[in-house]
């Protein structure tokens, strides 16, 4: 599978570390698979695979990723089988037995692995609250941009780590128990209609022709590490709750809201707050102690970061 390998990143540095070949079995037979086992924040992924070049082309997008060789919180697994329903020849993604996408070409692939990835996520690792939400830091202050998908986060969250702020998830926010934010800083997945956004940010795209994801159409990433050794940040306190919503052209506004609105929005963007009842609850009231809430009017990537780096100047001084 020539095309697999052909990913690149536009920094010269990159380099494919975490791979190894071992023996499975898959429908009974003996085949070789490829695996990759990253630190993704607080997320220990390893993603095994019978395609060919699969996990080269993973452990590239990860470049300067930590690998591990401990056991993992998740495990995604990649092979060659047929669909259910015609089967004709498919490339199948599975997680912990379950099959979760059947793909039929091959540029398809990645991005549904990161979406499974996301889902396994969401299962497992349920000790957190989590938020459908994008997550900055900067001098030590998170800022949290709950929304839903179509929102702008990513591009927003992509604008600000063009200018320095530190990244934490384009996709959850991860709040434990002691109301911090946790650290799960996967690529960030651009959609067609940013490609000339990330150039104009100076942000480079991992082959922006090479991935195809269901109804986004085409996709491309960026790792944040692009940016810098010091791009991804830490667990950190939450200062800031601001929900985006892109307006083309719209002139960026901010809006203040009360804690018990933002609680009630938050609510319905939470994966697991009902699930965890009077825990999570708890969880997400200290969380918010201390935080300003804002929703956001986003148009003009420029305008919007000085806008928000105002925001933070001013909450700053005071």
């Amino acid at each position: 599978m020539t095309t697999a390998t052909s990913c690149q990143l536009d920094s010269p540095s990159l380099r494919f570390g975490a791979s190894a070949i071992s023996p499975m079995h898959i429908d009974g037979q003996r085949v070789s698979t490829e695996w990759v086992q990253l630190r993704i924040g607080v997320v220990n992924a390893r993603i095994e695979s019978s395609v060919s070049g699969l996990a080269e082309e993973y452990s590239a997008l990860y470049s300067g990723y930590p690998t591990l060789h401990d056991n993992s919180h998740v495990c995604v697994r990649v092979e060659r089988g047929r669909s259910r329903y015609t089967m004709g020849r498919r490339f199948i993604v599975s997680s912990n037995g379950e099959r979760m996408f059947s793909v039929k070409r091959i540029e398809e692939l990645l991005p549904h692995v990161e979406w499974a990835l996301n889902w396994e996520v969401v299962r497992r690792l349920d000790t957190y609250l989590q938020l459908h939400a994008g997550v900055m830091e900067r001098n030590g202050a998170g800022i949290v941009f709950p929304a839903a998908p179509g929102s702008g986060k990513t591009t927003l969250c992509a604008g600000l780590l063009s200018r320095g702020w530190r990244f934490l998830s384009d996709e959850f926010a991860l709040i434990d128990t002691d109301g911090m934010v946790q650290p799960y800083p996967k690529a960030l997945c651009i959609k067609e209609g940013s490609f000339t956004v990330m150039e104009h940010l100076g942000l480079p795209m991992i082959s922006p022709r090479r991935y195809r994801k269901g109804q986004k159409g085409r996709v491309a990433y960026v790792n944040p590490l692009a940016m810098g050794v010091d791009a991804i940040g830490k667990a950190c306190r939450l200062r800031h709750v601001v929900f985006p919503m892109f307006e083309n052209g719209a002139k960026p506004a901010l809006s203040s809201m009360s804690r018990g609105e933002t609680g009630f929005a938050l609510s319905r963007l939470s994966f697991n707050l009902r699930q965890k009842g009077a825990r999570g609850m708890d969880i997400l009231t200290r969380t918010l102690r201390g935080a300003t809430c804002h929703r956001l009017v986003s148009g003009n990537i420029d305008a919007t970061c000085d806008l928000l780096e105002e925001l933070l100047g001013k909450q700053n001084h005071a």
